[in-house]
């Protein structure tokens, strides 16, 4: 749907632009650019009416057999690579619908998507009119299911459904195939393949810790034996851990935007405990840090220059192949928080309310949501860094 908006770059400097995927199909450009003017705004409001009936004059012509591979948001030419182009349109302060992260965000989504297969072949290189909307409904809806959680999978799902809307919008295909009755989405996300998942992590993990890279490996171990978030854990500097105490102080974390700030949330503010073991392995590391990795932010796990570590590099590098050497499936880095979960719930019976602290969940209802099918007999309320040190012997 066509769209006029008003834009300010600075005080009595205004314009108005025309934007909407009406206007890609017909002039081949994002935005028409328009004086702030009485004169302009009628322009403008002219020029969208002409757009409108020009796009749906063409849908009497299209060719729907002839329309562009599903691709992916790397090739150029591909109707996934017009859409994120389109998508990146939309950041401009003239529009300001989303932010440069949402847009990484569905090009990743929709990266991993097209390597599902379509009748046998990858969805990337089938033309975005040939896919079939029984394939989607039947197979690609249960993989985009085992995704993630329940909000992963729902905005994975929903991207994908966008990029179809913009094909139908920009008349390459008359109906969306992901349309589905009610507004529903057809799956729930976060089933049986989830659980599964993350019931099998015990021993999925301890391959992956005896097979990282050397770098990356302390991290990894960091990671799924204080259950901190990958955000929290790239911000902490020497002066949160506090040897002494056992605790590790958590009150910043590393954004998407790049950003250090607060955490994920006000409970997000926590101290964790520390165990003995991985105190000895941090006292180690920081004796072996250079000066270099010192001097800038004082951070425990920066980048050889000192800077704050990236969570793709992290995965890639570390994690990604880890889970090659140990010949398992690669698994998330945030997996290494649902391990630290399961391993406080089933080895030592933990309480939900001290799980829900420990994690720094928002609230207690969200704890149970998440592991709720983990406590059936919770008690023991003793210590968790001493209980952790106890079963860090799975670490070579």
């Amino acid at each position: 749907m066509l769209k006029i908006r008003t834009y300010q770059s600075r005080p009595k400097h205004r314009a108005l632009c025309v934007t909407g995927p009406e206007l890609q199909l017909v002039e081949g450009q994002n935005t028409k650019w328009f004086p702030n003017t009485q004169a302009g705004l009628r322009a403008a409001t002219a020029f969208m009416e002409l757009c409108q009936e020009q796009a749906a004059e063409k849908k009497q012509w299209t060719n729907y057999n002839d329309t562009p591979l599903f691709g992916s948001p790397d090739e150029p030419g591909t109707f996934c690579h017009k859409f994120i182009e389109y998508e990146a349109s939309r950041t401009l302060p003239s529009i300001g619908d989303l932010s440069m992260v949402e847009v990484k965000e569905k090009a990743c989504a929709l990266r991993q998507i097209g390597k599902f297969k379509h009748y046998g072949v990858k969805l990337r290189d089938v033309k975005i009119g040939d896919v079939q909307r029984g394939v989607i409904m039947s197979d690609i809806v249960q993989k985009i299911a085992a995704l993630g959680a329940k909000a992963t999978v729902k905005r994975k799902w929903t991207y994908f459904k966008q990029l179809f809307d913009y094909a139908v919008a920009c008349d390459q295909i008359k109906q969306n195939p992901c349309a589905f009755k009610n507004g529903k989405m057809p799956f729930s996300g976060n089933t049986v393949a989830h659980t599964e998942r993350l019931n099998d992590l015990d021993e999925v993990v301890a391959k992956i810790l005896n097979h990282a890279p050397e770098r990356y490996r302390l991290a990894m171990i960091f990671a799924a034996y204080t259950g901190l978030r990958a955000g929290e854990q790239i911000a902490l500097t020497w002066d949160d851990i506090d040897f002494k105490r056992k605790k590790i102080n958590v009150d910043k974390a590393k954004k998407k935007t790049g950003f250090i700030g607060s955490p994920k949330s006000t409970r997000g503010r926590r101290k964790v405990d520390l165990p003995d073991k991985l105190a000895l392995l941090l006292k180690k590391w920081e004796v072996n840090q250079s000066p270099a990795e010192r001097q800038k932010h004082n951070l425990v796990f920066p980048t050889q220059f000192g800077d704050h570590a990236s969570t793709e590099t992290w995965r890639r590098s570390g994690l990604h192949k880890a889970c090659k050497s140990a010949g398992v499936a690669n698994i998330r880095w945030h997996d290494f928080r649902h391990f630290y979960a399961s391993t406080v719930i089933f080895k030592f019976n933990t309480s939900a309310q001290k799980v829900c602290r420990a994690m720094g969940h928002h609230d207690f209802s969200f704890t149970l949501r998440q592991y709720g099918h983990w406590f059936d007999q919770l008690q023991d309320d003793s210590e968790l860094g001493d209980q952790i040190s106890a079963i860090m012997g799975v670490v070579k």
